[in-house]
């Protein structure tokens, strides 16, 4: 159901109408694209035809290939589906999506939900057979533009990597600098400079490795030296591992390596990607070069280590100090006898990518976590009074949430007010010239980042008062789900399946300082429930409690 797009409908008729609006990154410094002036433009429409705007959803600096990638279009679908409101305005159709297919399936699911679609720069009416061939076009041609877009880019870049020039992006050892004279755009008017402080840990990294040093040794040294990554982080193992591949260090450009990128990620591998060489100076030398490509040549023989499932809790057990996941671990203990045991831990894993300038091993053997946790677990599930004690808990505190965040919520509704009126005279200062181009972007900046933190703890506060105000969960709820979940981790047939499982269930694990378990925390959620009806022998009398527990989301402190 498309909405008339023909201005002067009775405006008697209450229709509540919800904004859309998006740029891409490079829409935003072109004149007429930015969200302001979409939901200026719109909210007059609006003002016009009688519509009581109820929330505007505004996707800031993202492409329109797909929707899935969209938090405020997944937002707007979301309570499309609460009936909060009956029609969904855009500035354009392409603003909703520049695939067919995606934009296709949004009409059509906004539809189920009784939900128009209203565009204020085309005029489009889906009640007669001519507008809905009109829309149809209208929606292919934001595709086709697209991918023509997207095509004469791909073209552009690819010759200048050919030409040995910088493509954008930032890489360590280097900064880039603007070529006067070239026309600023992505990917172009950009060259390699030398950073010097970058450099130096460049070479270390490259020396180190070359004189037989692994990553662990590396990364702990460089670490230490209080040497930084790019973005001003602890560099890990793979960081190490990436510079050691990456010829831009011997003043070579490799284009191209991984194509379709988004549709494939890291399974589409280019054998033969564009590597010439560049503009820029090199700062690791040839003969260096050759003796690291040949150490790590000779590291590929070597298996790496697969625990698979035998080792469940890595990533959820956290450590007591950095929070990090805690990961596997193994030390040999030699015996008096001279033969020589394994022992296995769970280390901090932060300490085990990055060194002891992120964190220390605070290891806890593998054995004495897994028959505490299976324990307590295996204890909690068969407790009724235990179970009833919890669940009591939960509902008490949730409804305890209710008032605090909704007096939060009204305190939040009326900073939004004060942003949005700051953003009026900011935009009235510098149109009657009282303020510069670039001080105006400034404020308008910070304004609109005030204006997104509060829109997502708005979103919080409405999500926990929406939890207070629902049924309190049942006991028996509860109760079925673990029961039905220990029978289907019984009859797990592999570790991995089991460990699978486990992820499911338990959010995480915590640890204290002298390394005893301090809490357990259980996640009891849509998709575990789904996994455990499919997984279980549940019988047709049990099928309507299932129904009612995908309602609930909700965490288990054991």
């Amino acid at each position: 159901m498309l909405v008339n797009n023909q201005f002067g409908l009775n405006g008697s008729i209450n229709i509540r109408c919800a904004i859309y609006c998006r740029v891409s990154t490079e829409e935003q410094a072109i004149m007429g694209y930015s969200l302001d002036e979409q939901e200026r433009l719109l909210r007059i429409a609006c003002n016009r035809l009688g519509y009581t705007v109820v929330d505007v959803y505004c996707d800031r600096g993202i492409s329109g290939k797909n929707i899935t990638g969209r938090p405020e279009m997944q937002r707007m679908l979301k309570e499309a589906k609460e009936n909060k409101f009956d029609v969904v305005f855009c500035w354009k159709i392409n603003r909703l999506a520049r695939n067919l297919f995606d934009l296709l399936e949004m009409v059509n699911l906004l539809e189920k939900y009784n939900v128009g679609i209203k565009s204020y720069s085309e005029v489009i009416d889906t009640t007669t057979p001519q507008g809905k061939l009109q829309f149809h076009m209208l929606a292919a041609l934001g595709e086709f533009e697209r991918g023509t877009i997207s095509e004469n880019v791909k073209m552009g870049l690819l010759a200048r990597a050919r030409e040995g020039k910088w493509n954008g992006g930032a890489v360590l050892g280097y900064d880039i600098a603007r070529i006067e004279g070239e026309i600023k755009q992505k990917g172009k008017g950009s060259k390699l400079v030398i950073n010097p402080k970058e450099a130096e840990a460049v070479k270390l990294i490259f020396k180190m490795y070359a004189e037989g040093k692994g990553y662990k040794a590396i990364v702990s040294h460089i670490n230490t030296l209080d040497y930084r990554t790019k973005k001003g982080n602890l560099f890990s193992v793979c960081g190490i591992k990436e510079i050691l591949l990456n010829p831009v260090y011997i003043g070579m450009i490799r284009y191209n390596v991984r194509q379709e990128w988004n549709e494939k990620r890291r399974k589409k591998i280019n054998p033969n990607p564009i590597l010439v060489e560049g503009e820029h100076e090199a700062i690791i030398d040839n003969e260096t070069w050759k003796k690291v490509q040949y150490n790590l040549k000779q590291s590929q023989g070597k298996p790496t280590r697969i625990y698979d499932g035998e080792f469940p809790l890595t990533g959820i057990l956290k450590c007591p100090v950095c929070g990090a996941g805690m990961v596997i671990n193994r030390a040999s203990k030699k015996r008096k006898d001279g033969s020589v045991h394994r022992i296995s831990y769970y280390a901090c894993g932060a300490w085990k990518s990055k060194g002891t300038q992120a964190c220390n091993s605070n290891a806890i053997r593998t054995d004495k976590v897994h028959e505490h946790v299976y324990g307590r677990l295996s204890e909690f599930i068969s407790n009724e009074k235990l179970i009833k004690q919890v669940v009591n808990n939960i509902n008490k505190e949730t409804k305890q949430k209710v008032v605090p965040s909704q007096q939060e919520l009204n305190r939040l509704v009326k900073k939004m007010e004060q942003v949005k009126r700051k953003k009026v005279k900011v935009q009235e200062m510098y149109e009657e010239d009282l303020i510069t181009k670039e001080e105006f972007l400034n404020r308008i900046s910070l304004l609109r980042e005030d204006e997104e933190n509060l829109k997502v703890a708005m979103y919080n506060c409405k999500e926990v008062i929406q939890d207070g105000v629902n049924d309190p969960i049942p006991y028996q709820v509860v109760q079925q789900i673990l029961g039905n979940f220990e029978k289907v981790i019984s009859n797990c047939e592999t570790q991995e399946q089991r460990k699978r499982l486990l992820h499911m269930l338990i959010e995480k694990i915590t640890i204290n300082a002298n390394r005893d378990i301090e809490s357990i925390q259980l996640k009891l959620t849509d998709n575990l429930i789904k996994f455990i009806n499919q997984s279980a022998e549940v019988s047709n009398k049990d099928t309507s409690v299932f129904a009612l527990m995908t309602s609930y989301n909700f965490i288990i402190m054991i």
